[in-house]
């Protein structure tokens, strides 16, 4: 059984302006990821259904968030293991 754990997933670049790419295993090319970002009140100012190609997320259109600090959640949606990491926005 393979786990999705925190050291499989990069991001970059961080701080970020306006898009990221998330870095997943090739072996979750197939399958949905739920995309969320939340500012420091737990608001969800951003949030995508998607999967990799060739094991990257293209995340853009972030341009309009203001300049902070947030959390991404990355959720695996077949088994609901997920990963969080702190970005920043500048």
């Amino acid at each position: 059984v393979n786990e999705f754990v925190n050291e499989d997933i990069q991001i970059s670049p961080n701080p970020f302006n306006s898009q990221i790419n998330i870095k997943i295993p090739l072996r979750y090319n197939n399958e949905v990821f739920t995309i969320s970002v939340v500012d420091l009140n737990g608001r969800i100012v951003y949030k995508q259904n998607t999967h990799p190609l060739n094991g990257v997320i293209n995340i853009t259109e972030l341009n309009k968030l203001d300049q902070a600090t947030y959390f991404i959640k990355i959720v695996n949606s077949k088994n609901s293991i997920f990963v969080t990491r702190k970005l920043i926005k500048f």
